[in-house]
């Protein structure tokens, strides 16, 4: 399920909470030499809880190794381990077994909607689907679109991970002083983008810039270290380059960078759960999405939402939360009512509610 995304974190720490609550054991099964840091960093914790363990086992490359996984390693070792039901986290179910499978969706269920996908997962998706006794996905729209298979299937929503309360003004201060000359500042994430797309948001900055003229800067919030050497060179040509930053997710303060921020631009997200979003509601930051990025269904009215592939547009959004204060504290409570709705209770109770509704008695141990 990879380490480190939004989906992994939601994963693991909601079904700890269901192994605390509910005293489910819970086993997981990872390939040969894992890094137990990148593991434990969606549980935020230094060690597994007491409800987990670890099975190691040796993995072999290309799609014979695939094979081997999930048709052969995963029921051999459910049933040497007794295990009561078989949790599947890339999407894919494991061959027949006498053991109850529950799959996790990838964040768009659909293969088709975007994002990179491992071809066993497109291949193996009408067959995995009929092996399931239930289907988490993240969305409404996965759910009703899974059921067009004849699968049954739990919406499972994210919640704010971030735990600090909105920022105080000495904080903000703090923040912009550091990372933008002391001035108010957009901060854009930026992660699941190319070139062209950022591009595309400098071309907004620009256009906001030239008809605001305003001091406000553009903080890139990016998942590598530097940008790649064609975007660099653009950066450097920028007009505005002098009101652009550059920060990375690995300097560690990007929930900081967000609380502060006087607006958050989330425009392009492949693959997210949106919890950045339900982040920015708890900060009490207003929030501009993106059209592509799947997000508008559930946030509503609560963000403004730009059509990415027309700079204008995000810039026009831009403009408006900076010059309508009335408009950008609505967004601000709107966003924290919406907030209340996402909580981690209910991925708990849609995990041990599909638990009871297949296993008639309560699960002694589950992988």
């Amino acid at each position: 399920m990879g380490t480190g995304s939004e989906r992994s974190r939601l994963i693991l720490s909601a079904t700890a909470m269901v192994s605390n609550a509910h005293g489910v054991r819970f086993q997981l099964l990872v390939e040969q030499g894992y890094d137990p840091g990148k593991l434990l960093k969606g549980l935020g914790a230094a060690e597994l809880p007491a409800g987990f363990s670890v099975l190691e086992h040796r993995s072999f490359p290309g799609r014979a190794g695939w094979r081997i996984w999930y048709d052969w390693l995963i029921p051999r070792l459910a049933r040497k381990h007794g295990a009561d039901a078989i949790f599947l986290t890339g999407g894919i179910a494991a061959a027949p077994s006498r053991v109850p499978q529950f799959l996790w969706m990838p964040e768009k269920a659909d293969p088709t909607a975007g994002g990179d996908r491992l071809p066993l997962y497109s291949r193996r998706l009408k067959e995995s689907l009929s092996r399931a006794s239930l289907v988490f996905c993240f969305s409404e729209t996965d759910r009703e679109w899974l059921g067009g298979f004849g699968a049954s299937a739990a919406v499972v929503a994210p919640w704010a991970f971030g735990q600090a309360p909105p920022f105080s003004s000495e904080q903000r201060e703090a923040m912009k002083q550091q990372y933008a000359n002391g001035r108010e500042y957009f901060l854009a994430d930026v992660s699941n983008a190319g070139d062209e797309k950022i591009t595309r948001l400098l071309k907004s900055f620009s256009l906001f810039k030239k008809r605001q003229l305003s001091n406000l800067q553009l903080i890139l919030a990016g998942s590598t270290p530097t940008p790649g050497a064609g975007l660099q060179q653009r950066l450097e040509t920028y007009k505005y380059r002098e009101e652009v930053g550059w920060v990375p997710q690995q300097a560690g303060d990007g929930d900081r960078l967000r609380s502060a921020a006087y607006a958050f631009l989330f425009p392009f997200a492949a693959r997210t759960l949106g919890v950045p979003v339900l982040d920015a509601w708890r900060s009490e930051v207003p929030v501009i999405t993106g059209r592509d990025t799947g997000l508008q269904q559930w946030v509503g009215d609560a963000a403004l939402v730009a059509d990415m592939e027309d700079p204008a547009s995000l810039a026009a959004h831009m403009m408006t939360v900076y010059k309508d204060e009335r408009l950008r504290a609505e967004l601000i409570e709107k966003g924290r009512r919406r907030l209340a709705a996402y909580t981690p209770q209910q991925p708990v109770d849609a995990i041990w509610a599909g638990l009871a509704r297949v296993i008639r008695q309560p699960a002694a141990g589950s992988m």
